[in-house]
C-alpha cells in the first residue's frame, strides 16, 4: 500500500488499532441491517469462492458484481479519544482499490490520505488492507440495502462494536455532485496527471451554485469565470480570467484551456467528474477530492 501523508499518519493508524481492540461484540449472525439478504448471489456460501453451494441450490456470486455495488464515497465522523471524533471519508473504486481521508473534527492541519486495496466477500464484509507494518486490517460491513447505504466499522474479528458510542462507527454513502466539490485534475487528452508540486498550487476546479461560477489552478496560473449548464449533461466555459505566471508547467495549463475551450458536455462517474465533446474521448478527466 502506498502511503500518501507522512505527517499525522500515526493519527489514522491509532484510530485503526483502537476500533479493533475496543470493546465487546456480539456474534457476526446478530448484525441487524433491516435490509434482508441482497448480497450478490444470497445464501450462506464459502465467501472465498465465486461460485454458488454444492448443491446449485445458491446463484452465482460475482466480485466484481460486488465491486460495483459498494463502490462510492462514504462519509462521517468517527469516535475518536480526546475529540469530538474524526472526520472520515472512504472511497471505494470498482477496481479494488480505496482511500481514506481523516481529520480530527476542529483541527486545521492537512487531512491523512491512506491508499491500498479491499477485499469483499459474499456477506458484504469489506476488508481493508494493512495500513502499515503488521497494523489492523479495517474491517467493514457494507448495507447496499439502507438509502443512503452504509459501511459500518467492525473489529479485528468481523464483529460490531457494543456499548456506548456503538452506534457511531458508521458511514453512509452519499452521491459527488458537480457543484461545491474540489475536482482535482488526475488526466489531460490522455495523459495522467501526477502533482508533487505544492499542494496550494494543484490543478484542480470548482464549480460553485452561485451565479455559477467556477475557479480553479492550473499548476501555474489561477483562474476565474463562470460555466453554463445546458440541458441533459451540456456545459460550457468562458473565457476565463487568470493570473500571468510562467512555469514548466504551462503545458497542463495550455492543455487545460484547450479542454474548456472545446467542452460541450460532461460526465459523472464514481466520484470522476469529466469534461470534453460530445462523442469523443474526454478532455480532461478530474476526480473528487474530500477534507480539503
Amino acid at each position: 500500500m502506498k502511503r500518501i501523508v507522512s505527517a499525522g499518519a500515526a493519527l489514522l493508524l491509532f484510530f485503526f488499532w483502537a476500533c479493533a481492540t475496543d470493546g465487546a461484540a456480539t456474534a457476526p449472525g446478530d448484525l441487524s441491517s433491516g435490509s434482508g439478504d441482497s448480497r450478490p448471489g444470497g445464501g450462506d456460501t464459502d465467501p472465498d469462492t465465486d461460485s454458488g453451494n454444492a448443491d446449485g441450490g445458491a446463484a452465482s456470486w460475482s466480485l466484481d458484481e460486488a465491486r460495483q455495488t459498494a463502490a462510492g464515497l462514504y462519509k462521517g465522523i468517527m469516535p475518536y479519544p480526546g475529540s469530538e471524533g474524526l472526520e472520515t471519508v472512504i472511497q471505494l473504486r470498482q477496481n479494488g482499490t480505496y482511500m481514506i481521508r481523516s481529520r480530527v473534527v476542529g483541527k486545521v492541519d492537512n487531512p491523512v490520505e491512506l491508499t491500498g486495496t479491499f477485499d469483499i466477500d459474499r456477506n458484504w464484509i469489506v476488508r481493508l488492507d494493512k495500513t502499515a507494518v503488521d497494523t489492523v486490517s479495517p474491517v467493514y460491513v457494507l448495507d447496499p440495502g439502507l438509502e443512503p447505504p452504509t459501511l459500518t466499522q467492525l473489529d479485528n474479528e468481523a464483529k460490531p462494536f457494543s456499548g456506548d458510542g456503538s452506534g457511531r462507527y458508521v458511514l453512509k454513502k452519499f452521491p459527488a455532485m458537480i457543484t461545491e466539490t474540489y475536482w482535482k485534475l488526475v488526466s489531460i487528452y490522455g495523459r495522467q496527471v501526477v502533482w508533487t508540486g505544492d499542494p496550494k498550487r494543484e490543478p484542480h476546479i470548482i464549480l460553485r451554485l452561485d451565479g455559477y461560477k467556477i475557479s480553479g489552478h492550473s499548476g501555474t496560473n489561477s483562474f476565474s469565470g463562470t460555466y453554463k449548464v445546458k440541458d441533459g449533461n451540456g456545459i460550457s466555459f468562458p473565457p476565463m480570467r487568470s493570473t500571468m505566471i510562467a512555469s514548466p508547467n504551462m503545458k497542463i495549463e495550455m492543455d487545460l484551456y484547450k479542454a474548456f475551450d472545446e467542452t460541450d458536455s460532461y460526465t459523472l462517474h464514481e466520484n470522476r467528474f469529466s469534461i470534453g465533446k460530445r462523442g469523443r474521448e474526454p478532455s480532461a478527466v478530474f476526480e473528487a477530492v474530500y477534507l480539503r
